[in-house]
């Protein structure tokens, strides 16, 4: 029995249409759009509860809003109010188990009637309550003024040595600044606190009452200190002056001994107090620290040192701090550096630090803060060499490098072009290893940043990098996939794109594991793609590249709800929403918010046998006319199907349907086996089968015939198989094969001990040139006679330039059965194996093939192309053979002339009153239809000369893209049918994306309308003449040949390459009115009087009018002469005013009498009748 095992990835290659993320079961969360609710989501667990995180920067009127959403509805959390001026919160979002930061850039404040822009965060635990809000990059409000309180330590714990180089501290602090504006004040605090001196002293007074000062030598009370200076000193009635900043430097040794019950430490942030400490600690304790730091109003503002002797040391530190406190601009002064600092405008957690970034520090050149979870301590982390304006920070990923945390930031736009800083923590230090900067100005390379962690092993492997402004033809957005050596050294691997306009990596996610290849995936969000409805793009996730090239699915906002936009702003994917054991996706567009769940993944290895092993040729026999049908082959077919992705335990087993397909002898047009005992022609059979979890097998029966003629070549068995669509709960791994191929061999024996071939190859090209047409073909003839035994395992191998691609391979003579397979050969895209007849190809058998190769005209071709074909066999003689042959290449391209109607002028209308001229406008467009630019000459022919006394004047040839020669005169009667002028024109480079337009003027003029004038005619008269501009396109035909969907002969190449126009231009002489109307008032008035006569003669004017007496008569006369009448009740009568109308139905000879005399009238008696009637 033989066997083939395959392993098949099921899915029919549907990467880039869908893949397992469902997208008809989704759940779409409906918030406020003009919030830019869903501008940042993010996926939490919360104990037991799984959440929805999702930023609102727009709501509450600006200040930003944070919901929460469970399975069903979103329900905004709690922020709690400030003094400050707060906008956009949850600009940013970061979590981590223990908790969740929404951060805003825009906490606004007043300072000395300047606006501070800082950052505010809202942390919440992890049961989602608001827990505190922290501003880092926090700037103090500095002033010209500035008030200065020494608060000393006089406890029993120093000595007097100490105590004495303390009081020396301070005064040398006061000698430095006694040149500028601060005033000072001192406090020695033990137990209880002291005034030593306040601002109202004499300058002259202070140092003698410092060191008059004795030490009090108690316990240490700080708190009890710092509130005694609040009450006592730092006031209006202690000198204090109002509007100076207000400066507290705290010198002491150790931790207090009290605790802030007056909650002082408040009361100094309430009333903006900026706070220095000088610790002098001999044995640093990371415990006395972290209770020394709230002390200070930040981490910048502590000073230690390890004993009272090196507080000197500190003086030039401290002063440049104190200096900046003042504002001054003397030589130990400096710039302002957090005012606009909007720290929070990128957040991420790793490990037990929170990153922010802080795109306004530094003028703008931005910097990083790490913030501590335990003991919240802060770190500015800068690059030395950051330009201004560059926003660095504006966006922070976090991952691990040997074992070392490792922070990237993105600056969009350092120097236009934008740059990415990798920082490497060495011991404590931040240190920048490696800068990479864009490729493309304005492109915001380093917008959105995302380290990725490939294969979950804690060390970040790529970096991927969007550019979400890149620009390319029919595009936006790019983003770049860089590894990462363990020296931090990033290598582009890949970039990809979007396939439209539309901010394509604007958003940026790793995703967990899709598939099941234990590979961590990415999406990609390009919101504005789709006319602003936006598109989620999903990436598998490669070892070698970090993603695979093609996107394996594009979701698209169309698809998922008509009514979303902006779909794709953010993206999270690393948690199951459903208990299901998937990875759910969640997209956040403007207003909405949706969970796209993902399906299983099932992965399928298909195990092909059959029996016997070869089919013996001594079953087949053609001698007799009896041809009976046997079944020689027994074909069995087992899938076991695994699942590749984590089912959660006790759900539904996931299947799906599979459609294979069964082929026989596929490669020959009449097969020599049949799947059905009773119908040769069943060489195909379709099957379904459901897939679940396990192993399913089916055997067919293979048929054949008693007479067979080809015994050499093997019995080809195709297989094509896929899901079928929209069937079972499960999809099939994307990186399919969706074909497999067997052979049955038939039984082969040698005729010869030696067996050695001796194959004869010649080949021609079809075509006396290679024309290049992208995706077209080109031919060749190869012929292979074997003159030696049977050759085993023949092939031909052939070499050609990498513009070709090999397509296919056909007999086209024969003198026995011949059959063909080809590959590629070593992963080489210049080299194609094709066997012929395997196993045997059979002595004296010569065929003739003809080979198709598909053409790129993105190739870099020469003028001249050569390809080699090498007949290849097992057995052969071991010589080459190899035959060469070159071909002159020539290019198709597609151009054509047209006139262009809409702008042309075709007819104009003349009058003998016209004085004027008119233009005659025709614009003819040379276009490229075709993708290879090409040198173009356009001749352009317009006539000079018109009839009827029509005039011309004939302008320049208009064109902004070519260059065009002055306009001359012509007699070449073939081109115009007489004297005519002609322009020559110079397209340097004709591409398809830019037609060039000509625009031809001659200015018509009818010169002699006094001819017309004053003609007596009672009829328009018209006559016209014809303005004929023709177009004619040349270019080199020895290096570029026409072609078109119609022909590729230069032969019909007219129609394309010439064009012409016809304005009819018509004189219209209307008729003469006066002449009409005088010829018709005299006929008129002569007609008239003719008539007149005619009357008179008739006696018209001489007739009499009857008088009523000769038409009346009474009402009772009327009734006498009826009732002479027979049938008076025949006669209807209606009464009506006093007056009878009748109508008899029977007339009386009279009556007829009457009629005959043409004379009858219809009875009509009114009231009185003359009998006169």
């Amino acid at each position: 029995m033989a066997s083939a095992s395959l392993l098949l990835l099921f899915n029919c290659l549907m990467g880039g249409i869908a893949f397992n993320i469902d997208e008809n079961d989704i759940k779409i969360y409906d918030l406020d759009g003009k919030d830019y609710s869903g501008y940042q989501v993010l996926q939490y667990r919360s104990e037991n509860e799984k959440w929805i995180i999702v930023s609102a920067p727009l709501g509450n009127n600006g200040a930003g809003k944070i919901y929460k959403c469970d399975h069903t509805n979103c329900t905004a959390l709690p922020l709690q109010e400030s003094n400050y001026t707060i906008k956009s919160i949850g600009l940013s979002l970061a979590a981590m188990s223990e908790e969740i930061t929404a951060c805003g850039a825009g906490m606004a404040w007043e300072c000395d009637q300047n606006t501070h822009l800082n950052g505010i965060c809202y942390q919440f635990n992890k049961t989602l309550e608001f827990r505190d809000k922290i501003t880092p990059g926090y700037q103090e409000c500095t002033k010209n003024q500035a008030d200065l309180v020494f608060l000393f330590d006089g406890s029993e714990s120093l000595t007097a040595d100490d105590f004495n180089m303390t009081k020396e501290f301070i005064k040398e602090i006061m000698a430095n600044l006694s040149k500028t504006s601060f005033q000072f004040a001192a406090v020695q605090f033990s137990e209880k606190a002291r005034t030593v001196f306040n601002f109202k002293d004499a300058k002259n007074e202070l140092k003698i009452k410092l060191d008059a000062e004795s030490q009090m030598r108690i316990l240490g009370n700080t708190y009890k200190g710092i509130n005694y200076t609040l009450n006592n000193v730092l006031t209006p009635e202690a000198g204090a002056r109002q509007g100076a900043s207000q400066v507290l430097l705290i010198i002491t040794d150790g931790l207090p001994n009290d605790i802030d019950e007056n909650h002082v430490i408040k009361k100094t942030k309430d009333r903006k107090i900026i706070r220095f400490v000088v610790l002098v600690e001999r044995k640093k304790d990371q415990r006395v620290y972290e209770g020394i730091r709230i002390l200070a109003s930040d981490t910048e503002n502590i000073f230690h040192v390890n004993s009272f002797t090196q507080l000197t040391s500190l003086l030039e530190k401290l002063q440049n701090k104190i200096y900046d406190v003042e504002g001054t601009k003397n030589a130990l002064s400096k710039k302002f550096t957090k005012e606009m600092s909007q720290s929070g405008f990128s957040s991420v957690y790793f490990e037990d630090s929170l990153v922010l970034g802080s795109v306004g520090s530094d003028d703008w050149r931005g910097s990083l803060t790490e913030i501590k979870i335990s003991g919240s301590k802060y770190e500015e982390i800068k690059d030395s060499e950051m330009e201004e304006n560059s926003y660095m920070g504006y966006s922070v990923a976090a991952g691990k490098k040997n074992n070392n945390e490792v922070y990237f930031s993105g600056a969009p736009r350092f120097r236009h072009k934008g740059q990415v800083v990798v920082f490497y923590k060495s011991n404590t230090n931040w240190t920048v290893k490696y800068r990479e900067t864009g490729q493309q100005i304005g492109s915001y390379f380093g917008a959105a940043l995302c380290a990725l962690d490939i294969d979950s092993d804690d060390e970040t492997d790529f970096l991927l990098v969007g550019a979400p402004l890149f620009h390319e033809p029919q595009k936006e957005g790019r983003m770049y996939v860089y590894s990462m050596s363990s020296e931090l050294k990033l290598t582009l691997q890949i970039n990809v794109s979007g396939t439209s306009q539309g901010r394509f990596a604007f958003s940026i996610s790793s995703l967990k594991d899709l598939n099941g290849d234990r590979l961590q995936d990415v999406a990609v969000g390009a919101p504005l793609e789709d006319d602003q409805k936006g598109a989620v793009y999903i990436y598998l996730g490669d070892r070698l590249k970090g993603i695979q090239t093609q996107f394996f699915q594009r979701i698209t906002a169309q698809k998922v709800s008509s009514k979303l936009q902006f779909f794709g702003l953010s993206v999270d994917g690393k948690m199951d929403q459903g208990d299901d054991g998937l990875i759910d996706i969640v997209v956040g567009s403007k207003g909405n918010v949706i969970l796209l769940k993902s399906r299983p993944v099932l992965k399928v290895s298909a195990n092909v046998t059959f029996s016997p092993p070869k089919i013996s040729s001594d079953r087949f026999v053609c001698l007799t006319e009896m041809e009976s049908i046997s079944n020689i082959v027994n074909l069995t077919i087992c899938f076991n199907v695994t699942e590749s992705t984590e089912n959660a335990a006790g759900g539904a087993l996931p299947w799906m349907n599979v459609s294979y397909e069964l082929n026989l002898d596929s490669t020959r047009q009449r097969s020599r086996a049949f799947l059905d005992h009773f119908d040769k022609s069943a060489r195909k059979e379709q099957n379904y089968m459901k897939m679940e979890l396990g192993i399913q097998c089916k055997t067919h029966l293979v048929y054949m015939p008693s007479c067979v003629r080809d015994t050499l070549s093997p019995i080809s068995i195709k297989m094509n198989y896929s899901q079928a669509r929209d069937e079972g709960t499960a999809v099939l791994d994307p990186e399919s094969v969706t074909v497999a191929l067997l052979e049955i061999p038939f039984q082969s024996n040698c005729q010869n001990a030696t067996c050695i071939s001796d194959l004869e190859l010649t080949f021609n090209f079809t075509t006396p040139t290679l024309l290049v047409i992208d995706q077209d073909y080109f031919n060749l003839t190869v012929s292979l006679y074997n003159k030696g035994d049977d050759s085993f395992n023949t092939s031909l191998i052939f070499g050609y330039p990498p513009g070709l691609s090999f397509s296919k391979i056909s007999i086209i003579k024969e003198t026995r059965k011949t059959l063909t397979n080809c590959r590629g050969v070593d992963d080489m895209n210049d080299k194609t194996e094709c066997s012929v007849s395997r196993p045997v190809y059979a002595s004296k058998t010569m065929a003739v093939f003809q080979t198709m190769f598909r053409i790129c005209n993105k190739y870099n071709w020469s003028d001249k192309m050569e390809m080699d074909i090498t007949p290849y066999s097992d057995n052969g003689k071991s010589s080459n053979n190899t035959v060469t042959k070159g071909l002159q290449v020539q290019f198709g391209v597609d151009f054509a002339v047209k006139i262009l109607d809409e702008d042309s002028v075709m007819y104009l209308n003349f009058t003998p009153n016209d004085k004027e001229g008119k233009d005659v406008i025709h614009v003819f467009e040379v276009k490229n239809l075709g993708s290879i630019p090409l040198p173009v000459n356009v001749t352009f022919c317009f006539a000079s000369e018109a009839k009827h006394d029509f005039v011309t004047d004939i302008h320049p040839i208009i064109s902004s893209q070519a260059r065009c020669g002055t306009i001359e005169d012509s007699n070449t009667t073939q081109a115009c049918k007489g004297p005519c002028k002609t322009a020559q024109c110079e397209i340097s480079s004709l591409v398809r994306t830019s037609p060039v337009r000509f625009t031809l003027t001659a200015t018509v003029k009818f010169s002699n309308p006094k001819k017309y004038q004053g003609e007596l005619n009672f009829n328009e008269k018209r006559f016209d003449v014809k303005f004929v501009s023709k177009a004619k396109l040349s270019y080199n035909n020895q290096r570029y040949i026409q072609i078109s969907s119609n022909s590729r002969s230069q032969e019909n190449t007219i129609k394309f390459h010439e064009a012409e126009v016809i304005c009819q231009a018509e004189m219209i002489i209307p008729p003469n009115k006066a002449f009409i109307v005088g010829v018709g008032a005299g006929g008129g008035f002569i007609l008239l009087i003719a008539i007149v006569l005619i009357l008179y003669k008739c006696g018209f004017f001489k007739r009499n009018k009857p008088s009523l007496e000769d038409t009346e008569q009474t009402y009772e006369d009327v009734q006498a002469m009826e009732g002479e009448k027979e049938g008076l009740d025949n006669f209807p009568v209606k009464e009506e005013n006093g007056k009878v109308d009748t109508a008899p139905l029977i007339c009386s000879a009279e009556d007829e009498t009457a009629r005959d005399d043409g004379n009858l009238q219809d009875i009509s008696l009114d009231i009185p009748k003359n009998e006169e009637e």
